[in-house]
């Protein structure tokens, strides 16, 4: 990732927020709770 200057990027969170959300199996739960829509 490139930074630009006089930005303000934080991301040292989202390894946390990663680990909950795997955790929990939210990725699973959103799979079986909403339909597939998209067809070929």
């Amino acid at each position: 990732m490139t930074l630009i200057d006089g930005s303000n990027v934080t991301i040292g969170h989202l390894g946390i927020v990663a680990g909950v959300f795997d955790t929990l199996e939210i990725g699973q739960y959103i799979d079986d709770v909403i339909p597939n829509v998209i067809t070929t």
